[in-house]
């Protein structure tokens, strides 16, 4: 095994050495080994990477081997590049951060323009139901007034059969009045000739006598005169 020592100060150089399998910056605990073509590797990176071809991962060389190499860091540079390093993830850190607020404030928006539009929804959605509510009353009203309809309608169809039955009662107790009347005049007018007679046939009675004693002639054409009289 070949021991190489690198010392590292610079800054730039310290930044610029990581694994190119893991793309990450060597350490100084790190177990670090090259290939004969001269390239920088984890151990476990690089065994990984053996076991399934032979060549150097990143020239392709066939058949290398590989070396421990010992790298010396500036432990003051060290900690400045852990620095840096803890500063960009910081960063980038703080850059989600602010893009997580973003996305949190649009979907706060987006939250207050759904609340909105739900509220607008639901008033639309109680308006409707008192609608309903109000289309179901009167549909009730309307069948109350309907089968009100319809009683009327019945009551009005029997007052006007039983205004057809009076008709027909009160036209023929007309005509048995009007009969009764024509029978009252009958009687009447019989009654008036009969009253007419009753001194005809009183003063017929004395012609009788007078002619039983002599005046016959003159009873009975005095009796002829007042009937003819009479009938005329």
């Amino acid at each position: 095994m070949v021991r190489i020592t690198w010392t590292m100060s610079n800054a730039s150089a310290a930044s610029a050495i990581l694994c190119s399998i893991c793309l990450e910056h060597f350490r100084k605990d790190d177990r670090i080994y090259r290939t004969t073509c001269g390239h920088l590797f984890h151990l476990h990176c690089i065994q990984d990477c053996l076991l399934r071809s032979p060549e150097c991962p990143e020239c392709r060389e066939k058949n290398v081997d590989i070396y421990k190499v010992f790298l010396n860091f500036d432990e003051n540079e060290g900690e400045r590049f852990a620095m840096n390093e803890v500063q960009a993830k910081l960063q980038i850190c703080e850059s989600k951060a602010e893009h997580l607020a973003d996305q949190l404030n649009e979907a706060q928006n987006n939250f207050l323009q759904l609340q909105g539009q739900y509220t607008t929804a639901h008033v639309e959605i109680n308006k409707l139901k008192d609608e309903l509510s109000f289309c179901e009353d009167s549909e009730k009203n309307f069948m109350a007034l309907q089968g009100q309809y319809t009683e009327v309608e019945n009551e009005i169809r029997n007052l006007k059969e039983r205004n057809t039955y009076l008709s027909l009662q009160v036209a023929a107790k007309s005509e048995k009045l009007q009969r009764i009347g024509d029978m009252k005049d009958f009687f009447s007018k019989g009654k008036s000739l009969l009253n007419l007679y009753k001194p005809i046939t009183k003063d017929r009675k004395n012609h009788v006598q007078w002619y039983s004693i002599g005046g016959k002639c003159l009873g009975l054409n005095d009796s002829k005169f007042r009937f003819e009289a009479l009938q005329s």
